[in-house]
């Protein structure tokens, strides 16, 4: 599944209700929905971050750490930050 802001969270928040293997996502909107409380990370294998170097030029490492935090304590398969 990919999540991406600057579209309805809406259709996001029904796709992630059914289970995703895979979850893309841009670190504002996984925040996003984090906050929502509309996806849960405890049994995440895979975590792919897109536009995180645009996010770390930015200077919003926070968001990059506070999501890392999150992850369940046994460290996911792959992390991959694009």
């Amino acid at each position: 599944m990919a999540m991406f802001a600057g579209v309805s969270i809406n259709p996001q928040k029904r796709d992630l209700k059914s289970g995703v293997d895979i979850l893309v996502s841009t670190p504002g909107r996984l925040l996003d929905h984090l906050e929502q409380g509309t996806v849960n990370l405890s049994r995440i294998e895979v975590l792919v971050l897109d536009e995180a170097d645009r996010i770390l030029d930015m200077g919003f490492i926070r968001d990059i750490r506070l999501i890392m935090s999150i992850l369940p304590k046994k460290t996911p398969k792959f992390v991959i930050i694009c």
